[in-house]
């Protein structure tokens, strides 16, 4: 068996006092915990420049009819229990109805069905839109306000589009 390399051989290993020292060639020698010249220029550069930060000189109230305030929470009648996963949806939908109707102290969720729709429209296609032919995950949520009921179909995400039959 000339020539081929394997991992067996006939001779026994040798014990370790026996075995050959192999060492790696001779370079410039360096303390271990020295870096190479190029990263503690890198590092000299970063510390020589400070790094720009703006910081908020002041705080700003927001209005509580301002898009940016916090959407009212859905009054959740008894027996509904929300499904895990659709808090997103669900305050994105009722800040939307907000921005429909205006303020109310008194919207219900009075409903919320886990559906998958048959395309990327939510189950309500505009005119003049194409859609992805996708089937797209999303809840179904039935509010009331007043007695007058305003149904959302949402994906799992953050779409939402209030559903006028």
């Amino acid at each position: 068996m000339q020539g081929t390399v394997g991992c067996s051989s006939d001779e026994p290993p040798k014990p370790p006092e026996e075995q050959t020292d192999v060492s790696l060639p001779e370079t410039e020698s360096t303390p271990d915990t020295a870096l190479p010249v190029e990263i503690e220029d890198n590092i000299s550069a970063l510390n020589a420049s400070p790094i720009p930060t703006k910081l908020v000189d002041e705080i700003v109230e927001i209005a509580p009819n301002s898009p940016l305030s916090t959407p009212p929470t859905a009054a959740l009648p008894a027996g509904i229990d929300p499904i895990p996963g659709s808090e997103v949806v669900v305050t994105t939908a009722l800040a939307d109805l907000v921005k429909q109707i205006g303020p109310t102290p008194e919207i219900k969720l009075v409903s919320i069905e886990a559906v998958e729709w048959s395309d990327s429209s939510l189950g309500c296609p505009q005119e003049g839109f194409m859609y992805a032919q996708v089937i797209t995950p999303g809840y179904l949520l039935l509010f009331e306000v007043d007695g007058v009921q305003y149904k959302y179909h949402t994906d799992t995400m953050k779409n939402v589009v209030l559903c006028k039959d």
